[in-house]
């Protein structure tokens, strides 16, 4: 008879894997967001299983309000121009092994152990794929070498944000972010002034975040503060490679729409035994896809970032 180990069973061990599999998945699912900021932020598409992407029509064509003569022919000069994109997906996979040994260990222990590290693994990938999008071709560029982020920048991209072309999508509208690494974030507090309690004031939390931050409270921890409107927010995670995909920017501002999050599916947990192996081989896939959306000079790429 096999004993399956029940919630709060910090002693029994598992003669194999699968019997904890559930509880390594739903540790990742919980945590995965615990650990990313910006895949709290983006627009997120749930695309149903058996597809690889999702189609997001768009409106290519601008109106104008025209001067009208009463008992004049109407002439129809304008009309709707729609136009889609498509966010395709790639297959990601977390594989990892299970000793024979470890299996002796108290089965919740490892499970959530597992779980932990398989999260962070998918946050690392998933923060580094949305990044790089700030990299692409048409998003905005501030630039300025390796001088330290002040307020001059914040300052800048509010600019760049209200004076972006109606044919580019037209200004910014909230909710807007703005994802910096931890240097920026010291030496914008440094120019800011500390002493002058700036920060404590800063921090009152926007109603568009108040949702989010409940569902993943660490996200409160990588809020910097609301400056000039604009909420700041702290990755890790920048100038970071994962995998195949590099974020080459330094920092990212966007409009919460610009950037596009496609999920195909959650992330599906097997275990695998292998007989050259005394253990099992664990192994995690799902599909992820990142792009930007129509209008990409509504997120602006910071590279004036120092990042000593």
């Amino acid at each position: 008879m096999v004993i399956i180990p029940i919630f709060g069973d910090t002693t029994s061990g598992i003669a194999n894997f699968s019997e904890v599999i559930d509880i390594v998945n739903q540790a990742a699912e919980v945590l995965e967001l615990e650990y990313a900021v910006m895949g709290n932020l983006v627009d997120r598409r749930e695309i149903p299983r058996g597809q690889d992407r999702v189609r997001i029509p768009f409106q290519t064509e601008t109106f104008e309000a025209q001067d009208y003569t009463d008992g004049d022919e109407i002439a129809v000069t304008q009309a709707m121009g729609i136009d889609t994109l498509d966010l395709t997906t790639n297959e990601l996979q977390i594989t990892y092994r299970i000793s024979s040994r470890a299996l002796r260990f108290p089965a919740i222990d490892l499970a959530a152990m597992a779980g932990d590290e398989q999260a962070k693994a998918a946050a690392e990938a998933l923060e580094v794929r949305l990044l790089a999008t700030g990299d692409d071709t048409g998003v905005q560029d501030l630039a300025g070498g390796d001088a330290d982020m002040t307020l001059a920048d914040l300052r800048t991209i509010r600019r760049l944000f209200r004076t972006i072309s109606r044919a580019n999508g037209g200004p910014a509208r909230p909710p807007m972010s703005v994802v910096i690494s931890a240097f920026a974030e010291e030496d914008l507090l440094t120019d800011l002034g500390v002493a002058a309690d700036s920060t404590n004031q800063s921090r009152v939390i926007p109603g568009f975040l108040e949702n989010l931050i409940s569902v993943s409270p660490s996200l409160e921890d990588s809020f910097l503060g609301m400056i000039l409107r604009l909420p700041i927010f702290v990755s890790q995670y920048i100038n970071q490679t994962i995998g195949s995909i590099t974020a080459p920017n330094q920092g990212v501002a966007f409009q919460n729409n610009a950037i596009i999050l496609g999920v195909a599916k959650d992330w599906d947990t097997k275990p695998f035994e292998e007989v050259e192996w005394p253990g099992a081989i664990v192994r995690a896939m799902t599909d992820y896809g990142q792009r930007l959306g129509p209008f990409p000079a509504r997120v602006i790429q910071l590279t004036n970032e120092q990042q000593v």
